[in-house]
């Protein structure tokens, strides 16, 4: 790919280190813009599964963390499993055993023929992400301004 989009921290959870860290040590990509997009997360299950049988939780850590007031008063006892990514997350569950459940968006649930069990579980009504539109070359881009986020000078 010649560009793609990256969170690099939301209002709730703060920094995606990850992210920051790659862009920081390991990138030659190019910040072309900001973005701020909204946040909302859903809890999806393989079709047919119920509240009851989910013992299992799995997302990208920062879901989990967005989630946290939500899978503590609903599901206490489920074990919480990190993903390298809220659609892994999503894919896992399908392919699984019925006693999973994962935090995703509407267009994972879409794509891995998910059930919504619950929308909209995030502990905040309105969890904002910043992400940057990276690009490979400078054609499009302008150099990063941000020198301690990007390493360039």
């Amino acid at each position: 790919a010649e560009e793609g989009v990256v969170a690099i921290e939301n209002s709730l959870e703060g920094s995606v280190t990850d992210t920051l860290d790659l862009l920081i040590h390991d990138s030659s990509l190019f910040i072309r813009q900001e973005m701020v997009l909204p946040i909302n997360h859903h809890l999806l299950v393989q079709s047919g599964t119920i509240a009851a049988n989910v013992n299992i939780i799995l997302s990208h850590p920062q879901a989990l963390g967005q989630c946290r007031r939500f899978l503590e008063h609903f599901f206490p006892n489920a074990k919480m499993v990190a993903s390298l990514s809220t659609a892994a997350a999503v894919e896992k569950v399908t392919n699984g055993s019925g006693d999973m459940a994962a935090i995703g968006n509407l267009r994972a649930a879409e794509i891995y023929e998910a059930e919504i069990l619950e929308s909209n579980i995030q502990d905040l009504l309105h969890i904002e992400s910043v992400n940057f539109d990276l690009c490979e070359n400078t054609d499009n881009c302008k150099f990063c301004d941000y020198k301690m986020m990007c390493g360039r000078d």
